[in-house]
């Protein structure tokens, strides 16, 4: 451990000597120290878990060994595609948590919207990102975490959120090793370390009884204070306080209520039922291993960090079973190293084969030996050599040949195909080689198959991030009613994925009270959003191929029914429901009560609104029909105005034309018969006077008849004219 300068440890001293760990400080010392002593193994098996996921899985010693006698050391990765394999089916389905309701006065639509809150959480928080890095972690050293959090909503606001925090590095977290629960959430007490500054520990805690670390106070606290750097954690605790529970009598019905709720004076003849229960009470620490620097209580029943674990065995080795949580690539890392050692050994075989020399006697290449040594790099057509030397005499000498040489590559392949098989089988893998699975070769069943098996040796690991979501669900929910206490707006995110905003404890709606109610949380591990609709289509089209088959068979209610259950069995996910819901709307008798009385309620309210409309109707209607008559009174004086008009003009134009016609008559009378003429001018002109009397006449009588139609008109306007108008 680093010590600090004489001088500086001589002014540390004496404004911190006798300096004394409180109780508290030591209680929660010692409890770090249990935690790390029972963890040690699973975090020593995790980082070297973790050497081989980077590809560093050569033992230091070894590795160095090689390095300094120029051999090679070879590591090729056979673990991090099935890793990526196993995540990325994670990234890709992404779990929902659903909520539904459970009794006190929780419904179906208290679930609904709980449940979308807890969306829109997720959504804000980016926890997918949470998520996936817990699962990740899990996948590749055995235990990964998350955790939940809170936060005001803005900087000028009293409303508190929920949010869902990554946890990048899992050793900073050490839950209790005494819980049972496969989720931890038993455990009674936990420890979220951090390493931070002086200058920051100093910002954040201006307030702390020691800022200046001596070396009797280092020594008190080993592993905590360091040279420039001083570690944090925050403590978290579960104190279970004794409390007693009972069952009273009221109009509404039975109702569970805590001993301190009770009302003064309350009858004791109501108490139905009495138990003893407990309360749990959470309280966060933060300490530096020298004091409490300061206390918080938690609202919610459970401590927020969400543990995702790898395999869980219980193993005996002597001294009693413990646990030991086992990564996908624990069993694996043997026989990825023994793949390494094929490949370093292929590796240094062929770089330590020689190229083959030709072999000839001495003196045969004569003048060509430039030639022959060149031969390797320079092609030539023709290598000449000498079929007789002086040593050999008339013999003749056969030609230079090479002494073949083929390293054994083949064996060392057949041994690394072997280490590869070893690879797979200790995750789970389908050992098949990869011709096996070409789509050629295999049928289309088969290949599914192929990939069932696969994810079957894996799925263990599935289930814990399963149950490591539901968790999550767990401790949000029971977060909303205590965070989120006042009336507000809040972001949902429904499971079709669509964004809203829903109003939550609105006086008057029971449907929107979060602090009401209790609910359970399951995970729904149906496909994405995407695939679903996909799914949907197909199932939808098998669905209505079947339907007039069984028509004929089943009852329209049960075919309903049984059509419903199918697509519920076929687990489309949120479309699925609607689906369902459609087909068969089942609802509760309290359900159904409630629609008919908001059915009842709106009707009142249309009724209304359409007496309204009907007195308003007959206003705007005796309104127009007086606009109306006034309007066709006047189109019919116009009509008889013109009648009149076009009727006199005709009397003038026949008058004129009849006046002319006789005078043309008169002149040419005068003309043809002279004084006949002057003889006959008295009869003529007294016919004319009479034909002038008999037009007068006429003309008088049409003038009467215009003028009775404009008084009958007249009169019709008042009769049918609105009263008070």
């Amino acid at each position: 451990m680093a010590r600090l300068s004489p001088k500086k440890r001589q002014r540390v001293t004496s404004r911190s000597a006798g300096y004394q760990l409180s109780d508290e400080v030591k209680e929660i010392n010692d409890r770090f120290s249990y935690f790390q002593d029972r963890w040690r193994e699973i975090r020593e098996a995790g980082a070297e878990d973790m050497r081989y996921v980077v590809g560093d899985p050569w033992d230091p010693k070894e590795k160095q060994a090689r390095k300094a006698a120029n051999r090679p050391c070879l590591t090729l990765d056979e673990l991090g595609q099935y890793i990526n394999s196993l995540v990325n089916d994670v990234r890709q389905n992404k779990r929902a948590i659903q909520v539904n309701p459970k009794g006190s006065g929780a419904t179906d639509q208290t679930a609904e919207l709980r449940g979308n809150i807890i969306r829109g959480i997720e959504y804000s928080s980016n926890a997918q990102s949470a998520y996936t890095t817990g699962f990740e972690n899990a996948a590749q050293r055995s235990y990964g975490y998350w955790r939940i959090n809170t936060k005001y909503v803005s900087d000028k606001s009293f409303d508190q959120e929920i949010i869902i925090e990554r946890v990048p590095n899992p050793d900073t977290i050490w839950l209790d090793p005494d819980a049972k629960e496969a989720d931890y959430s038993d455990g009674k007490d936990a420890f979220c370390i951090d390493l931070i500054p002086k200058s920051e520990f100093e910002k954040r805690w201006p307030d702390a009884k020691v800022t200046d670390f001596s070396t009797d106070i280092m020594d008190s606290a080993p592993g905590w204070i360091h040279e420039d750097d001083i570690q944090v954690a925050e403590y978290w605790h579960v104190e279970k306080k004794p409390r007693k529970l009972f069952l009273m009598k009221t109009d509404a019905g039975p109702v569970e209520m805590w001993e301190d709720e009770l009302p003064e004076n309350y009858d004791k003849k109501l108490i139905l039922k009495d138990r003893q229960s407990h309360k749990r009470i959470v309280t966060q620490k933060w300490t530096n291993g020298v004091e409490v620097l300061e206390t918080n209580g938690w609202a919610g029943r459970y401590i927020p960090l969400i543990a995702c674990m790898g395999k869980e065995l219980w193993v005996d080795e002597g001294s009693g079973s413990k646990r030991v949580l086992m990564s996908l690539i624990r069993l694996a890392r043997d026989p990825q190293q023994l793949y390494n050692y094929y490949r370093t050994c292929q590796a240094e075989l062929v770089s330590m084969t020689p190229k083959t020399p030709w072999l000839a006697i001495e003196g045969q290449l004569g003048n060509h030996e430039e030639e022959w040594q060149n031969s390797n790099t320079v092609p030539l057509a023709v290598l000449y050599y000498l079929g007789k030397t002086n040593g050999t005499g008339d013999s003749v000498l056969p030609p230079p040949v090479r002494q073949p040489y083929e390293p054994q590559i083949q064996s060392l392949e057949i041994g690394a195909e072997g280490a590869r098989r070893a690879i797979q089988a200790a995750m789970g893998i389908n050992p098949l080689p990869t011709a096996a699975q070409r789509q050629n070769e295999k049928s289309g069943v088969a290949l599914e198959h192929i990939e069932s098996q696969a994810d079957q040796g894996t799925y263990h690991f599935i289930d814990n991030y399963d149950r490591a979501l539901k968790f999550t669900g767990v401790v949000i929910d029971d977060l909303l009613g205590k965070i989120m206490d006042t009336s507000r707006d809040v972001p949902v995110r429904k499971d079709d994925e669509t964004h809203a905003i829903s109003k939550i404890n609105t006086p008057n709606d029971a449907n929107s009270d979060l602090g009401s109610g209790e609910h359970d949380v399951t995970i729904s591990t149906g496909p994405s959003f995407e695939s679903e609709r996909e799914k949907a289509d197909e199932f939808v089209e098998t669905l209505i191929a079947n339907i007039q088959a069984m028509q004929g068979v089943l009852e329209p209610a049960k075919l309903s029914k049984l059509l419903a259950l199918a697509i519920t069995l076929k687990d489309l996910g949120p479309i699925g429901k609607k689906m369902s819901d459609i087909i068969d709307p089942t609802q509760t008798e309290a359900q159904m009560q409630a629609a008919l009385a908001q059915a009842q309620s709106q009707l009142q309210q249309y009724q209304t609104i359409i007496a309204g409309l009907q007195a308003e109707n007959q206003k705007m209607t005796a309104e127009k029909e007086g606009k109306v008559v006034q309007k066709e009174y006047d189109l019919r004086i116009q009509a008889l105005q013109n009648d009149v008009k076009v009727l006199i003009a005709e009397i003038g134009t026949k008058a004129q034309a009849e006046t002319e016609r006789n005078e043309m008559f008169l002149e040419y009378w005068k003309e043809q018969h002279g004084a006949a003429h002057e003889a006959g001018m008295a009869a003529q002109q007294q016919s004319h006077d009479k034909d002038m009397a008999a037009q007068q006449a006429q003309n008088a009588a049409l003038s009467q008849n215009s003028d009775q139609q404009h008084e009958q008109g007249m009169a019709e306007q008042a009769q049918n004219q609105p009263q008070g108008a």
